[in-house]
């Protein structure tokens, strides 16, 4: 009777592992849904790589210089200066930023860890940042 329980425990404690592990959703590229906020609000990130997606060529230049932190109060700075606020969809599978200024840039996260993420821009941009 005792080695039956044990095993029933055994068995439920294996089930909600494996559920919790399974509802973690990955990002294409690396990285799981249930660690954006962590990583985001911790880092600034400096932009390392872009790309224009409609006709392939190297942007990166665009960039050069540019830092983008994500504070944990939901600010999001360009080079030291408030340039608005982020936030994740529900399902985290994007990055919204709204911009003083009125306009709204949506990424989709196409990686996201500790010291890389790549982002897409509406299939425009794409968006190689690592940790600053």
């Amino acid at each position: 009777m005792i080695k039956r329980k044990i095993s029933t425990l055994s068995l439920a404690i294996v089930f909600v592992g494996g559920t919790f592990l399974t509802s973690c959703k990955k990002y294409d590229d690396g990285g799981r849904h249930s660690r954006a906020d962590n990583i985001v609000v911790k880092h600034s990130w400096k932009i390392s790589s872009a790309t224009d997606l409609e006709d392939n060529t190297n942007i990166t230049s665009d960039y050069y210089g540019e830092v983008w932190e994500f504070t944990k109060d939901d600010e999001f700075l360009e080079n030291s200066n408030k340039k608005g606020t982020y936030y994740f969809s529900v399902d985290k599978t994007k990055l919204i930023i709204s911009k003083t200024n009125g306009g709204t840039d949506t990424y989709t996260i196409v990686k996201m860890k500790k010291d890389e993420m790549i982002l897409n821009e509406k299939n425009e941009e794409e968006l190689t940042l690592i940790e600053n």
